[in-house]
């Protein structure tokens, strides 16, 4: 098992008392995080602020400040635990009466059971589907295993991040759906199989990567899947196709891109060519930008830091066809070999998401670093550009000059390794 703990303060210093408007906070974990987290804990000083949590259109979590008195002191710190462990799932037995199907539960536990043996949604497509799975099975287990893994092969994922789940129709007719759908589907069927089953919702941790880091559908055919692309939820690729004020397209931007797209190329493979290409021409220079500055100025100056690395990468491909999302999170990262861990050396983080096909869907690719995003990254929010997924915005009346300390730590607090039994 691998757990890490991640401690975020930012701080806001003034000369003189101001006025804070509506503060907007995106320093909480998305749902769309692949690492499960343990614990969360946000503080903001001072006190006496409201506070609500909302979902911008994207998923991500916010929370909006509201201070009523002057203030000289802004701060917001984010405390999490992130936990990674192997289990063995199949670590369970079952009652003699539930080995093989068809089975009835005893009377007084059929009772107990009955929420989760209730169809709510019922309809002609789910009945179909239904008789036509085998009546009986020697295997209770593996009959679920076998039912699990065709629901697999015959549901597409897709990434969609709005709110609600399909109907067990929707999904059939569809033959697609996010993973509360495909679960949805899942418990009514072995519902109307006589089995009690209920819905759960949480955290996948990968300690394997799902796909190859290199490969994929040619990029050729990607970029005119992802313009057929009908549909308007969070996870569709048709939100992240065209240029923003800070991610314009630009010839020079656009051709430097192409060079990593040959003809026939793996869309992945060709991605992280691009990838480590900005990694080698660019020089990582935290004073040459900030963050109003735009990705053909940071591209003209063969300078910049993550945020800028990121939003070249993006307006390079949007220049080619390629639905691309910014990503601001949170990267661990290692002392130098022989020396301790600096406090506070971590930082936010900003990559790139990048849909690569309706099979494959959405991948990370970190310019900064020249990576695949794997578990080392940590997500708090997805956007268009930066201006999208700033980690604290919102309006101070007042003058002066102002002073603002960022620190960051992501620090692992046990590593063991649990193997199934």
């Amino acid at each position: 098992m691998i757990t890490v703990a991640l401690h975020h303060k930012t701080q806001y210093r003034y000369d003189r008392p101001v006025t804070l408007g509506p503060q907007v906070v995106r320093l909480r974990p998305a749902a769309h995080t692949r690492t499960r987290v343990q614990s969360y804990a946000l503080k903001v000083a001072p006190a006496g602020h409201f506070i609500n949590w909302q979902q911008d259109p994207f998923g991500n979590w916010l929370a909006r400040l509201v201070f009523p008195e002057p203030v000289r002191e802004f701060s917001v710190e984010v405390n999490l635990t992130a936990e990674m462990s192997v289990i063995n799932p199949f670590d369970f037995f079952v009652e003699p009466w539930a080995e093989a199907l068809p089975f009835a539960y005893p009377p007084e536990l059929a009772r107990e059971l009955a929420p989760y043996l209730s169809v709510e949604d019922d309809s002609p497509a789910l009945e179909a589907f239904v008789a036509g799975l085998p009546a009986a099975a020697p295997s209770t287990v593996n009959f679920l295993v076998d039912l699990n893994a065709r629901l697999q092969r015959e549901i597409s994922y897709l990434v969609r991040m709005d709110p609600g789940v399909q109907t067990p129709e929707q999904t059939l007719a569809l033959a697609s759906g996010s993973c509360r759908d495909s679960a949805w589907l899942l418990v009514q069927i072995v519902r109307k199989l006589g089995l009690a089953a209920r819905f759960v919702s949480g955290y996948l941790i990968q300690l394997k990567a799902d796909i190859e880091p290199l490969g994929g559908e040619a990029w050729e055919q990607v970029r005119e899947q992802g313009f057929a692309v009908s549909r308007l939820d969070l996870g569709s690729p048709a939100h992240f196709l065209y240029p923003t004020a800070m991610t314009a397209t630009h010839p020079a931007m656009t051709d430097y891109a192409a060079r990593s797209f040959t003809p026939g190329r793996p869309i992945i493979e060709a991605a992280f060519d691009l990838t480590r290409r900005i990694k080698a021409d660019f020089v990582y220079d935290s004073e040459s930008t900030d963050v109003r500055t735009l990705a053909i100025d940071a591209f003209e100056a063969r300078h910049g830091v993550c945020q800028d690395f990121a939003q070249i990468m993006i307006a390079g491909l949007r220049g080619l066809g390629f639905a691309a999302a910014y990503v601001s999170g949170y990267l661990r990262t290692y002392p130098v070999p022989g020396r301790p861990r600096l406090e506070g050396a971590d930082a936010t983080h900003a990559w790139v998401d990048l849909w690569c096909g309706p099979q494959v869907g959405w991948i990370g690719f970190d310019p900064t670093n020249a990576l695949v995003v794997a578990d080392e990254h940590i997500v708090l929010a997805k956007g268009r550009d930066y201006s999208d997924v700033a980690p604290i915005g919102g309006v101070v009346l007042g003058s002066g000059e102002q002073v603002i300390k960022v620190g960051v730590d992501v620090v692992p607090l046990e590593m063991e390794l649990a193997l199934p039994a």
